[in-house]
C-alpha cells in the first residue's frame, strides 16, 4: 500500500490541536492529564518536533504554572539552538518567580557559555538583589566577573592613567597613550607628566607645556629638568635639584625648595630641609610642619581631598586644609586613587582605609604590600605575587602578576609581566 506523506506544517497543526483539544475533558484532578502532556512533549523532542513539544509544555504552564514546567518549557528553545527566545523565556520565568533560584541560574549560565559576562554578572546581583544566593551563581560570578584582556606593547615603565592618558617610557623616551594604547601625541620626550588641560615635558633640556595635539603651548626660558602639570595656575618644576613653582605665564612664583609636588584639589605639599608642610596656591601654609608626605607616581600628595602624612613617627590623614581625618595611625599608607579606599599599614599588616578615616578592610597578614583601590579594585601582593582583590576582601582577579598598580576608571591598569610592563583591560564588571 502506498503510504501517504502530509506536509509537516499539517501534522504539527493536527496535533497541536489535538493536545490543545485535550484541555476540554480534563478531569478535576489534572495531575494525570499534566503526565500525559509532558510524556507527550518528551516523545515529540526525541523526534524532534518542537513545536508539538513547545504546544505541550505550554499546556502544562497552563494546568500547572511552577518554575520547574516553565524551565521545561524554556529548554525547548535552547534544545531548538534558538538562543533569544530561550533567553526571553528564562526572563519571564524569573518575572514570575524571582525567589526561585532556577531561572536565575538558568539564565547566568546561558550568559556564561555564550561569553556574555557583563549580562551573567548583571544576572547574578540581581538575583542576590532578590535574595537567591546559591554556590553555582557564586562559582559563575567568580568566573565572570572582572575578566580582562591583556593588552598593550612592552613597556618599560608604566603609569596609570590620570586625565585622558598615561605616560610609559620605552627605548628610555617617555609617551602619551590613550585608551586604546595607541600614541595620542606623536612626540616622545626626555620627561612627561600627568595630563590635565596641558601635559609638562622636557626634550633636550628644554622644559614646556603641550596642548591635545602635542602642540607646544608654552615654552620656558629656563631650563628644567623636570616639569609637571599645571593645576591652580601652578606647575611644579625642577632645576639642579631643586624645586619651584611656575604660574601660566611661566614666571616662577611662590619659594625655592627641597621638594615640592603637584598642586591638586588646591594644596600642594612642599619640604624644606626635614620638614614638610602643606600649602595652598598662594604659598600659605595649611597643615605642617610634618616629617613626611605620602606621594604619588604622578607627583601629587592629595587625591580625594585626602593627605596622609607623617607626625611623631606615625602616618595620619588630613584633609586638604591640614585638619586630621579619623583617629587612626599607620605605620605605612598610600596615596588615594580615583576610589575612597587607601591602603595603610598596622601592626606590619596591610588593610585599607576610608576616606573619613575608618578601617574599611581591617588589616591582615594576608597582604605583603598593597595598593590603593582604584575602580573598585586594589592590587595586593602574597606569596605567589601581585593579584587583585573587590571591597569584599575576594580575589577577583587571582593571575600572579610580577608587579600592579591602580586601575583607572576607564578599566585599564598597569601590570608587571616577564620583567615588563604592560596593561590589564576590564572586559567585564559588576
Amino acid at each position: 500500500m502506498k503510504k501517504i506523506l502530509l506536509p509537516l506544517g499539517v501534522v504539527l497543526v493536527a496535533l497541536v490541536g489535538w493536545v490543545v483539544g485535550l484541555g476540554s475533558i480534563r478531569p478535576e484532578d489534572n495531575s494525570a492529564e499534566i503526565a500525559q502532556y509532558l510524556s507527550i512533549a518528551e516523545q515529540q523532542l526525541s523526534l524532534e518536533a518542537y513545536g508539538a513539544a513547545i504546544a505541550c509544555y505550554e499546556r502544562v504552564v497552563e494546568l500547572e504554572d511552577t518554575p520547574a514546567h516553565n524551565l521545561l518549557l524554556a529548554q525547548v528553545y535552547r534544545t531548538m539552538g534558538r538562543s533569544r527566545l530561550y533567553q526571553t523565556a528564562l526572563e519571564e520565568m524569573i518575572s514570575k518567580f524571582p525567589k526561585e533560584a532556577a531561572g536565575h541560574e538558568a539564565l547566568a549560565n546561558h550568559y556564561y557559555e555564550v561569553e556574555r559576562y557583563t549580562d551573567c554578572v548583571s544576572t547574578i546581583t540581581a538575583a542576590a538583589k532578590a535574595g537567591v544566593r546559591t554556590d553555582r551563581l557564586t562559582e559563575l560570578y567568580l568566573w565572570c566577573a572582572y575578566r580582562y584582556t591583556l593588552i598593550g606593547e612592552s613597556y618599560e615603565e608604566a603609569n596609570c592613567f590620570s586625565g585622558p592618558y598615561a605616560v610609559v617610557r620605552s627605548k628610555g623616551k617617555f609617551h602619551y597613550l590613550n585608551e586604546k594604547l595607541a600614541p595620542a601625541i606623536l612626540q616622545s620626550f626626555d620627561a612627561a607628566s600627568d595630563f590635565t588641560t596641558t601635559g609638562g615635558v622636557t626634550v633636550d633640556g628644554v622644559s614646556y607645556f603641550i596642548d591635545e595635539e602635542g602642540l607646544k603651548y608654552l615654552a620656558s626660558e629656563d631650563t628644567y629638568d623636570q616639569l609637571w602639570a599645571m593645576n591652580a595656575r601652578r606647575a611644579a618644576a625642577r632645576k639642579d635639584g631643586r624645586y619651584v613653582y611656575v604660574n601660566n605665564l611661566f614666571q616662577p612664583v611662590l619659594d625655592s625648595y627641597d621638594h615640592a609636588t603637584s598642586f591638586a584639589e588646591g594644596v600642594a605639599a612642599v619640604r624644606n630641609g626635614e620638614h614638610w608642610t602643606l600649602i595652598d596656591a598662594a604659598g600659605s601654609q595649611v597643615g605642617g610642619p610634618y616629617q613626611d608626605v605620602k606621594i604619588d607616581e604622578y607627583n601629587y600628595c592629595s587625591r580625594q581631598g585626602r593627605v596622609f602624612v607623617k607626625t611623631d613617627g606615625w602616618y595620619i590623614l588630613v584633609d586638604s586644609s591640614g585638619n586630621r581625618v579619623g583617629q587612626e595611625w599607620f605605620e605605612d599608607a598610600m596615596p588615594f586613587f580615583t576610589d575612597t579606599w587607601a591602603a595603610v599599614k598596622q601592626d606590619g599588616k596591610w588593610g585599607f582605609v576610608d576616606r573619613d578615616g575608618a578601617l574599611a578592610i581591617a588589616p591582615t597578614g594576608e597582604y605583603e604590600e598593597a595598593r590603593s583601590f582604584g575602580n573598585g579594585l586594589a592590587a595586593v601582593k602574597t606569596e605567589g605575587g601581585w593579584c587583585f582583590i573587590s571591597k569584599s576582601g575576594d580575589v577577583v582577579i587571582n593571575s600572579m602578576f610580577m608587579d600592579a598598580k591602580c586601575f583607572s576608571d576607564n578599566g585599564l591598569c598597569p601590570v608587571k609581566i616577564d620583567g615588563v610592563w604592560r596593561y590589564i583591560k576590564l572586559t567585564s564588571r559588576p
